[in-house]
């Protein structure tokens, strides 16, 4: 944390203080503390301090405006407006807009802030959110939000917690909160084999709430020992079990373009891991692939298993519609050879320069996981996000877009921004992209990750 932050009063007041987390949580956000600080002062999750901030989304069954209108009575009564610090900031200096913010910030309904300070309920949704701005496509957002809206039958107080705004023109401008994240997250930096890349160290403990099951394929290639490179991946993997208490198995994949000399490739596929362990199990398994000389190119992949047993027809939904809107995202902290669709074996959810909006509008339009693998045309298997491997009873989702690495820390940050995004996507719909968006769900340890990403990337590949 920045020393001017760390030394200000008026936040050492509010961490030390009374009252609820949440309350201190919301007192910190009026006073421009960003969200990613707020967590760690206040040692909560991500989600948690949205939670509190913004207030609990919730998806109604009733219509946009009855709910807006129910809404509307229910807050009006509950709110105190004889509230002092309510009072000093209708009253007090600035303009409605600040005002509207702050007023969010504590926890005023969006319809009361509206009668409080007399202004329009799309005035104030703009003032909160930010204001709308036309996409590439010609859609404005709040547009694309009404879209939205009808397909999820979301309410209006709703939107205004997911309406999600780009107020940046570069990827390399960092937000304030991912400055101070990766100021305080301790970056350490590793080496990858025999490579020059670099990842930023990601801390295990630091990730709690990762339960998730999971699976990987490390794509590959080693040095064959004793000539014989049947023999040499016998004992590749008996050694990974050893060390792991895990039955990994080794294939052959001939999609691994081979250097020449003595090597052999392989496909280094895990057993069901779970949680934190698992990530433990799969940093040992890496150590023996980097022990055993292991190496990547441009043709070796990394690709993630979760389970999806218990998957609705809506997450898959919006998974695949809140990856389309962010793939520029996650392709700023990918190799150049996996982002948009250029690779044959990570084809783009995007389609015909589509930004991501009109994938969107399919998956959200489907009724069914067939009908939404016709509508958004993800014919097979070799796209960013892979859908037949539920459709072919093996009860997960693939995703297939990371590249080729034995870096147990870029895995583990590959796997837990999946799993961040995965259950954003329980709830959320993005429409819009940026940083903004990622830091509403991404943990600021897989957030500073990505921002390592992004300026070695940009170092070693500036065009």
């Amino acid at each position: 944390m920045p020393e001017r932050i760390q030394n200000n009063a008026e936040i050492r007041s509010i961490v030390n203080g009374s009252g609820t987390k949440s309350d201190k949580a919301r007192r910190l956000a009026a006073i421009g503390v960003p969200a990613a600080e707020i967590a760690r002062l206040l040692n909560m999750s991500a989600g948690h301090v949205r939670q509190s901030i913004v207030g609990r989304n919730r998806t109604s069954n009733r219509s946009t405006s009855s709910t807006e209108s129910s809404t509307s009575t229910r807050h009006t009564t509950s709110i105190d407006t004889n509230n002092a610090e309510i009072r000093s900031i209708v009253n007090g200096s600035g303009t409605k807009s600040d005002k509207a913010r702050r007023l969010a910030a504590i926890g005023v309904p969006a319809a009361e802030i509206a009668r409080l300070l007399n202004m329009s309920a799309g005035h104030v949704r703009q003032s909160i959110v930010g204001r709308n701005r036309t996409s590439s496509s010609g859609r404005s957002t709040s547009r694309r939000v009404e879209q939205v809206s009808a397909l999820t039958n979301e309410s209006a107080t709703g939107r205004v917690s997911r309406v999600l705004r780009r107020n940046r023109t570069s990827q390399s401008e960092l937000p304030p909160s991912v400055r101070a994240a990766s100021q305080t997250a301790g970056v350490q930096v590793t080496r990858e084999g025999a490579s020059t890349h670099e990842a930023y160290t990601i801390e295990l403990e630091r990730h709690p709430n990762f339960r998730r099951k999971f699976g990987v394929e490390i794509e590959c290639f080693l040095p064959i020992e004793g000539g014989d490179s049947a023999v040499s991946k016998a004992r590749l993997i008996d050694k990974i079990r050893q060390v792991t208490g895990q039955n990994f198995k080794a294939h052959h994949d001939s999609s691994i373009l081979i250097p020449s000399g003595s090597y052999y490739a392989v496909e280094v596929v895990s057993p069901v891991l779970t949680g934190i362990e698992g990530l433990k199990s799969l940093k040992k398994a890496c150590d023996v692939l980097n022990e055993k000389g292991a190496e990547v190119n441009r043709s070796c992949g990394f690709h993630v298993h979760f389970d999806s047993q218990n998957f609705q027809v809506k997450d898959w939904k919006n998974i695949v519609g809140n990856y389309a809107i962010l793939e520029n995202d996650i392709d700023s902290f990918l190799a150049p050879s996996r982002r948009g669709d250029s690779n044959y074996y990570t084809k783009s959810l995007r389609k015909e320069g589509d930004n991501g909006f009109k994938t969107l509008m399919k998956a959200l339009e489907s009724s069914d996981l067939t009908e939404l693998r016709r509508k958004t045309r993800i014919d097979n298997r070799y796209h960013k996000v892979n859908l037949y491997t539920y459709l072919k009873n093996h009860n997960t989702i693939e995703f297939r877009q990371h590249h080729g690495t034995i870096d147990f820390h870029k895995m583990a940050a590959w796997i837990l921004f999946l799993d961040d995004l995965v259950k954003f996507s329980e709830y959320t719909v993005a429409t819009i992209g940026g940083d903004e968006v990622l830091e509403r769900f991404v943990n600021p340890d897989v957030m500073s990750h990505i921002i390592f990403r992004r300026q070695h990337l940009s170092n070693n590949y500036p065009n």
